[in-house]
């Protein structure tokens, strides 16, 4: 998927989400988006070819937490087709049945892409992280 299209699907999932392009990271470049709902975004790799693609949301108030969990799930099925969508869904009923129990897990997906996430209790945050399954500048 280009970067381009990622941003749209971004964008349309979570209007408040303002992407600017960082420091390259590892020489290639390097964009990062906040929204108004303390979730963020980063996206690593050239225009055609994306080598980290990663949501941070922050559990708040519930509509952050129904927002910020409806955008990251747009963001898990344009990566990861609905398996993405249904293993993001089930974990985020694991969270709600022991909050205070840290997840990390790693699953294959469509388009030779690996997702990781983690749940980390105390900060009460969420990680969806997707990589290419081979490597690119140390990535």
């Amino acid at each position: 998927m280009e970067r381009a299209e990622l941003i749209s699907i971004i964008a349309k999932a979570d209007s408040s989400m303002v992407m600017k392009q960082s420091q390259d990271l590892n020489g290639l470049p390097n964009f990062i988006g906040r929204d108004n709902f303390n979730a963020s975004v980063q996206l690593v790799g050239r225009d055609y070819e994306i080598v980290l693609a990663k949501w941070i949301f922050v559990f708040g108030d519930k509509n952050a937490t129904m927002n910020g969990l409806t955008s990251m799930g747009y963001f898990a099925g344009s990566l990861g087709r609905q398996k993405c969508i249904d293993w993001l869904l089930a974990k985020i009923h694991e969270i709600g049945l022991d909050h205070n129990k840290p997840i990390t897990e790693k699953k294959e997906f469509e388009f030779n892409r690996i997702a990781e996430l983690t749940f980390d209790p105390i900060n009460k945050t969420i990680t969806l992280s997707f990589t290419p399954m081979r490597t690119i500048n140390g990535f």
